[in-house]
């Protein structure tokens, strides 16, 4: 698949392509995804996130799909409380006192004999890190679309 065919699937995955509206029209919000529906990822996530964040957090899942042995999971970090994450108290805080971070994360899981493997993770990145991911596993399209 050509790089260019690509960006536009990971944008259009992603919302890039829809332009900002003040308010929905007849949309409803995106709900997020029921945490127990994802069996041994929300505990892979919230390991992987604390040591990434450098401090505990729990999280909120908004996006899972998953195609073939490949989930992708996207969200956002919340303090323990279920308050919004706090950049500026973690390993990110340089970049959050310089806005170069977007509050959210994405992990890829692949469906393994063992289990569910945290695979890939991008946190607070302002970067499209699946591009990178397509082509090195070879990940369906479709796993990005939604």
């Amino acid at each position: 698949m050509g790089h260019i065919v690509k960006c536009i699937l990971i944008m259009i995955s992603l919302g890039a392509c829809n332009p900002p509206i003040a308010e929905p029209l007849n949309q409803q919000p995106r709900q997020p995804v029921e945490n127990s529906a994802l069996p041994g990822l929300e505990r892979q996530l919230e390991i992987s996130l604390a040591e990434e964040l450098g401090r505990p957090v729990s999280i909120a899942i908004d996006q899972a799909k998953t195609v073939d042995h490949w989930q992708f999971v996207c969200g956002r970090p919340l303090e323990t409380d279920g308050r919004p994450f706090d950049y500026a108290n973690s390993r990110l805080s340089t970049l959050s006192a310089e806005q170069l971070i977007d509050d959210y994360f994405c992990g890829l899981f692949e469906r393994t004999a063992g289990g569910p493997q945290l695979r890939e993770l991008a946190v607070a990145t302002t970067d499209a890190p699946i591009v990178d991911w397509i082509e090195t596993y070879s990940l369906p399209a479709d796993l990005f679309a939604e």
